[in-house]
């Protein structure tokens, strides 16, 4: 049987598509394995709305989830010098310059301090751009760092494999 040229890359596009969502789809179901009994901390739905007169207070969907392994995904905030060990994760792409900024930053409220391992805590996670989910303990209320930054959510992981 003799195929034509015309119908021969769309088969091949077939096969090799076919192919990629098998292996897709493999690797996929591992991590969703490994995050499918996790529960989900939304950075969209952290604090209460509409505002009130209180100010900015946390919804109860997350105070439900405090001191407890929950996933979150965001977005890594770029910073002009990488605190080490640990990171900062936003509900959309920022920027933030310590030197310039101080603390009249563009930070999101939302914005989590994501906290190395104890263990990892002299290591620097390097930026990377794009939506990251992370697995962890989640912590809420105000703490103030070493570096004298004050987070009032906080994602503390376990030790990070290379």
């Amino acid at each position: 049987m003799q195929i034509s040229s015309f119908l021969k890359k769309p088969i091949f596009f077939l096969l090799a598509f076919g192919f990629t969502t098998f292996v897709f789809s493999q690797t996929t179901t591992s991590v969703k394995e490994i995050l499918v009994n996790t529960p989900v901390a939304d950075l969209h739905r952290v604090f209460r709305t509409p505002i009130s007169s209180k100010g900015l207070e946390f919804d109860e969907s997350i105070m439900v989830l405090n001191n407890s392994v929950v996933q979150m995904t965001g977005f890594m905030v770029k910073t002009d010098e990488p605190e080490i060990g640990e990171f900062l994760l936003s509900i959309r792409p920022v920027e933030l310059n310590r030197h310039a900024d101080g603390d009249a930053n563009d930070l999101p409220p939302s914005t989590v301090s994501v906290l190395l391992d104890p263990s990892q805590a002299n290591l620097t996670v390097p930026y990377s751009q794009g939506l990251h989910t992370f697995k962890g303990v989640l912590s809420l209320g105000r703490f103030e760092s070493s570096s004298n930054s004050v987070s009032w959510i906080r994602l503390q992981l376990p030790v990070l494999n290379n």
